[in-house]
C-alpha cells in the first residue's frame, strides 16, 4: 500500500482544490505512515466534507480504510480516486489490493495487470499481482506469469524467487529448489529467497532443514514477521509447540499493536496444549486493539467450537461475515456449525464455500480444472438422458458417505460416471452396475457435465434431518473376499463361538482434529479383557505398532496389516459380529456395508454426527458412544463394556 507516490506524481485534478485540503491530505498521508489511523481519518472525513470530490482525498481516505482492514469502504473510496485519474497506475494498484482482501482475486488481477499495462515499472502492482496469483492457486498460470518476470530482469533475485514459491505449489520440488538457489546465487542475503527455500524444505517434510532456512532469513531479517511464524509452524510440525510459542510471542513484540500478531498464538495455545483461558485472554487484546478485526471473531468462533461451545460460536461466525461478507473461511465453519446442530439447508449451501476457501485450495484444484474441462453442473438443471462425472474429493470415509447420492441421480434418469481413488475401485463396483468407475489413471468418459459428491445434499434438497436418504446398507464386499477372510479368521481364533469384534483406535494424523478424535491404545484394554469376546485390529497404517504393547495372552489379533483395499476390509467386517472404531473411514464402511457399528465421539464431534443423539441417521446399523467432557475416553469405554456384556450374552443365549 503506497501513501507517498501520489505526492511526486502529477495527477488529474478536477476543480480548483484548496490549497489548505492539500495540505490537510498530505498530513492525513503522515498520520498514517505514523500509525495515528484514527486522528488520519477524523483529518480525511473533514476534507472530504468541503471537497467531496477531491481524488487525493478519496485516494487518502482509500488508504485509510485498508489500514483499518474496512475493505468494502476502501474499495468505495478508491474507486472514486481512479474514475476521476483512471490513468494513475498507484491509484489502481491499491484498488486491487482492497479487491483482494475481500477475496475476489479474478477481479484483483485484472485491476494489477491494467496497473502494470500504464506503469510497467510499478513494482508495488507486480508484487501485488504475484500474490494475488499465489492466492489464486493456480500453479499453472502463476509459473507463466513468474517466467516471463524472471526473463524482464534476469538479474533480479525477487522473480526467481517467486517463481520457486509458484513451482512448490506445482509440488515440482526439486525445480523449486534448483530455482530459489538460482536466486540466492544473484544476491546471497536475499531474504525472501532463504524462506521461499524453508517453504519448499517444509512442503518435502525435510522440517530441519526448512527450520535452518527460516532462520537464515531471521538472522538477514531478525524482525522478519513471516520468517518467525513459518518457523513456528514447522515447530508445530515437529511437536514442539514450547519452541513454537516463544516465536509466536516475538511475532508479539514485534508488532504489538497490530491484532494478527496475537491470532497465532492464541489458536495454537488451544489447538495444541488445551489453554482456553490463555488463548481467550489473547483474543480480547485483538479487539481491544481492533473491535472490527473479523479474523478475530471468527478464530474466537472456532476455538470456542472446539472446546465444545458449538452453539455460541455460530455468533462469532456470523458477527465475522457482518464484518467481512466474503469471508470464505468463516462462512465454511459456519456451515460446519450449521450442520452439526441439524440445520441442514442453510449448512449446505455455506458448505459450498470449501470448494475456494483459502484452507483448502489445495484440495480443489485438480476439481477446478476438471470444471475447465466438463462444464460443471448447476445443481437444477434437468439430468435425465444426460452422463454426470462425480468427482472424489477429502476422504476416503466422506466418498463412502456421499455415494449414496448416486441412487438419487440414477433414479432421475441421469447416467453416472464415478471418480474413484484405487483403494475404493473394487468396493465400489457394489455401487450400481449402471455405474461407469473412474481412476485417475483412466481416460475421462465423455460427459456432459461434472460434480463433486459432497455437494449432491444440496442439489438434491437434503434441507431436513428427515430428507437424508437412510439404506440399511449400500455397499457390498466381493463374495469370493468374503469367503476368503472367513477362512482366513476362523484360522486364527482361538474361540469359535466367541462374539467377534473389529476394531480401530486412531485416525489419519494429517487430520487436523486427530489430536482429538484418535484414542491411546490402552484406553481399549478394558475391553480387551471381556470374556468369549475375541477382538481383530483392522487399523492401518502408523498406529499399528502400538499393537507390540498389548499384554500377552490377551484375545487381540492384527488382521488390518493385510488388508489391500477397502473390499478387503469390507470382507472382513462381513464376518465379524461389530465394529468398534473411532470416527474415521472404518465407520463409514461399516456403516454402509450395514454391519454393527458402534462409534466413538469425541466431546466436540465432526458435524455429520449431529449433536445429542445415540443413532446416526445416515447408518441405521450405527450407535454413537459421545465423550462426556473433553478427553474422557474412559466414561465411553466403561459404558461400551457394559453394552458389548449385553451383546455378548445374547449371541450366546440364541
Amino acid at each position: 500500500m503506497s501513501t507517498r507516490k501520489s505526492s511526486t506524481k502529477t495527477a488529474k485534478i478536477s476543480g480548483n482544490p484548496q490549497l489548505k485540503d492539500l495540505l490537510d491530505v498530505r498530513e492525513c498521508l503522515d498520520l498514517l505512515d505514523n500509525r495515528k489511523v484514527e486522528e488520519a481519518k477524523r483529518l480525511c472525513l473533514e476534507v472530504l466534507k468541503r471537497a467531496p470530490t477531491l481524488v487525493f482525498a478519496n485516494h487518502a481516505r482509500g488508504l485509510i480504510a485498508l489500514r483499518e482492514e474496512a475493505y468494502k469502504e476502501a474499495e468505495t473510496y478508491l474507486r472514486k480516486a481512479v474514475s476521476a485519474d483512471p490513468q494513475n497506475a498507484e491509484y489502481i494498484t491499491n484498488l486491487a489490493g482492497s479487491i483482494l482482501k475481500q477475496d475476489r482475486i479474478d477481479d484483483a488481477i485484472k485491476c494489477y495487470e491494467q496497473a502494470i499495462a500504464i506503469d510497467t515499472e510499478n513494482r508495488e502492482a507486480r508484487v501485488g499481482l504475484a500474490n494475488a496469483l499465489h492466492e489464486k492457486n493456480d500453479p499453472d498460470a502463476s509459473i507463466a506469469y513468474f517466467e516471463d518476470a524472471v526473463k524482464r530482469e534476469p538479474e533480479a533475485p525477487g522473480p526467481l524467487s517467486h517463481l520457486g514459491r509458484a513451482l512448490i505449489d506445482a509440488k515440482r520440488y526439486n525445480e523449486a529448489i534448483a530455482t530459489i538457489l538460482k536466486s540466492l546465487e544473484l544476491q546471497i542475503s536475499f531474504a525472501p529467497a532463504h524462506t521461499a527455500l524453508g517453504e519448499a524444505f517444509y512442503a518435502m517434510e525435510m522440517l530441519k532443514e526448512s527450520l535452518e532456512s527460516h532462520k537464515t532469513s531471521l538472522l538477514l531479517d531478525p524482525n522478519d514477521i513471516y520468517a518467525h511464524n513459518k518457523i513456528a509452524d514447522t515447530y508445530l510440525k515437529l511437536k514442539d509447540a514450547d519452541k513454537a510459542h516463544e516465536h509466536y510471542q516475538r511475532v508479539i513484540e514485534i508488532a504489538p499493536k497490530d491484532p494478527n500478531s496475537y491470532a497465532k498464538l492464541a489458536a495454537s495455545y488451544f489447538g495444541t496444549q488445551d489453554r482456553y483461558d490463555e488463548a481467550m485472554a489473547l483474543f480480547r487484546k485483538c479487539l481491544e486493539l481492533d473491535p472490527r478485526h473479523a479474523l478475530t471473531y471468527n478464530n474466537i468462533g472456532a476455538v470456542m467450537y472446539d472446546h465444545g461451545e458449538t452453539h455460541e460460536a455460530l455468533d462469532y461466525f456470523v458477527k465475522a461475515l457482518e464484518l467481512k461478507p466474503n469471508y470464505l473461511t468463516a462462512t465454511h465453519n459456519l456451515a460446519l456449525g450449521q450442520l452439526l446442530h441439524g440445520d441442514l439447508k442453510e449448512g449446505w449451501k455455506n458448505h459450498e464455500s470449501r470448494l475456494t476457501v483459502k484452507e483448502r485450495n489445495h484440495v480443489y484444484r485438480l476439481i477446478h480444472k476438471l470444471f475447465g474441462i466438463i462444464p460443471k453442473w448447476d445443481g437444477v438443471s434437468s439430468l435425465e438422458g444426460k452422463r454426470i462425472l462425480l468427482m472424489h474429493e477429502q476422504g476416503f470415509g466422506d466418498s463412502i458417505q456421499f455415494v449414496r447420492y448416486v441412487k438419487l441421480l440414477l433414479a432421475r434418469g441421469a447416467q453416472v460416471a464415478l471418480h474413484v481413488k484405487d483403494p475404493l475401485y473394487r468396493l465400489f463396483h457394489s455401487v450400481s452396475d449402471q455405474v461407469i468407475l473412474v481412476r485417475e489413471k483412466d481416460k475421462l468418459p465423455k460427459c456432459d457435465c461434472a460434480y463433486v459428491l459432497m455437494s449432491l445434499p444440496h442439489a438434491l434438497g437434503t434441507d431436513r434431518v428427515e430428507d437424508i436418504p437412510s439404506y440399511p446398507s449400500y455397499l457390498a464386499s466381493p463374495p469370493e473376499d468374503r469367503a476368503r477372510w472367513k477362512i482366513n479368521m476362523a484360522s486364527i481364533s482361538k474361540n469359535q463361538k466367541a462374539l467377534k469384534v473389529g476394531f480401530v483406535w486412531g485416525g489419519n494424523p494429517e487430520h487436523g482434529n486427530d489430536r482429538k478424535r484418535s484414542m491411546p491404545l490402552d484406553k481399549l484394554l478394558p475391553l480387551f479383557h471381556t470374556p468369549n469376546v475375541e477382538f481383530y485390529s483392522l487399523q492401518k497404517g502408523g498406529p499399528v505398532a502400538d499393537l507390540k504393547n498389548i499384554p500377552p495372552g490377551l484375545p487381540v489379533f492384527n488382521i488390518g496389516e493385510d488388508f489391500k483395499d477397502f473390499a478387503d476390509t469390507a470382507a472382513a467386517m462381513d464376518n465379524l459380529d461389530l465394529i468398534i472404531s473411532v470416527d474415521t473411514s472404518v465407520v463409514h464402511l461399516a456403516g454402509a456395508l450395514g454391519r454393527p457399528t458402534w462409534t466413538l465421539l469425541a466431546f466436540t464431534p465432526d458435524w455429520r454426527w449431529l449433536k445429542d443423539r445415540e443413532d446416526s441417521p445416515w447408518y441405521p446399523s450405527m450407535r454413537l458412544f459421545r465423550q462426556p467432557k473433553a478427553g474422557d475416553w474412559d466414561d465411553v469405554v466403561s459404558r461400551m463394556g457394559q453394552e458389548l456384556i449385553k451383546l455378548r450374552d445374547s449371541k450366546t443365549a440364541a
